[in-house]
């Protein structure tokens, strides 16, 4: 945790009032239109829950909390208030939504990073890091990566229906096979988006005080585990409906009971990952007297942590 070096003081009520009341009501009317454009998108249709959760972190937060004293955090919130008040400025003068959405985002850090003086600046990034997930894309990237994962993903599931010698016929990201007509958007979209688990995976790394290289890795997973996701989700549904052989000789159904549990894979998968680098840690030798209790602080203060 961070220390300041002064004496640390109940926040003061301007702080609240210059960087987070007056703020937010700045950008309401363009956040609307920001929430209206969200919620089209059925992709990111997971951004309610996104903001309930950063919601009760920052009540939870309140408890107990400090102005920050050290002048390098003071000044560095005071410039995230700058470069958001730019960017507010910016969204208003062109009417841009997306731009208002993204100087909220910075007026979020430069106020957490003012006003829970008690945080360490990991934490604070973590949890802006998961609030920025409920900014799409500029320049309709998002919707283009998301469409990309959903044509790979049906094209895994004709390969594999082909094996299993099952009729089907692929065209983009739907495919129609048996009677049964199934389109990746329908199926595979909302809460099973690649933007819904990258979310839940920033939250994962939060909740488990995950390093940053662990963190790291779990992100650059997600498209994976998504992948894997939409195969799934679109595989088992024809796969259910066909009497498939055994070893038997007999004829088995396969029921796709577990299509909604993608996120205890994506948990067992992280957990693993974290078990294998506590063990890298303990094989490494022990550095004795200060310098190993100054590793250990260096990598203590590296953890996003909650508290």
């Amino acid at each position: 945790m961070e220390q300041d070096t002064a004496k640390p003081n109940q926040p003061t009520w301007q702080w609240d009032l210059l960087v987070g009341a007056l703020p937010v009501l700045a950008l309401t009317p363009l956040l609307i239109y920001q929430s209206a454009s969200l919620w089209s998108r059925d992709h990111m249709h997971f951004f309610p829950l996104v903001l309930v959760v950063v919601g009760l972190w920052v009540v939870m937060s309140l408890r107990g909390a400090r102005e920050a004293r050290h002048p390098m955090r003071v000044w560095s919130a005071i410039s995230l208030l700058v470069v958001g008040a730019l960017f507010y400025i910016y969204a208003v003068w062109q009417f841009s939504p997306w731009f208002a959405h993204l100087a909220l985002l910075f007026f979020f850090a430069a106020w957490t990073l003012g006003r829970l003086g008690q945080k360490h600046w990991a934490s604070i990034a973590g949890w802006t890091a998961l609030l920025a997930t409920t900014l799409p894309w500029p320049w309709g990237w998002d919707q283009g990566f998301s469409n990309w994962l959903q044509t790979s993903g049906a094209w895994c599931t004709a390969k594999a229906l082909d094996a299993l010698n099952i009729p089907c016929l692929q065209n983009g990201s739907s495919i129609e096979t048996r009677g049964l007509h199934l389109i990746a958007d329908e199926i595979c979209g909302g809460l099973a988006s690649v933007y819904a688990f990258g979310a839940f995976a920033i939250l994962l790394g939060l909740v488990l005080h995950s390093g940053f290289i662990v963190a790291l890795k779990t992100v650059l997973l997600v498209p994976l585990w998504t992948l894997l996701g939409h195969f799934m989700r679109l595989g088992l549904q024809p796969i259910s409906h066909t009497n498939l052989p055994t070893h038997t000789g007999g004829r088995c159904r396969v029921r796709p009971y577990f299509l909604r549990f993608e996120q205890v894979v994506l948990l067992a998968a992280t957990r693993s990952i974290r078990r294998t680098g506590a063990r890298g840690r303990l094989r490494t030798p022990a550095v004795p007297g200060g310098a190993s209790r100054a590793a250990s602080t260096t990598a203590a203060r590296g953890r996003l942590s909650v508290e």
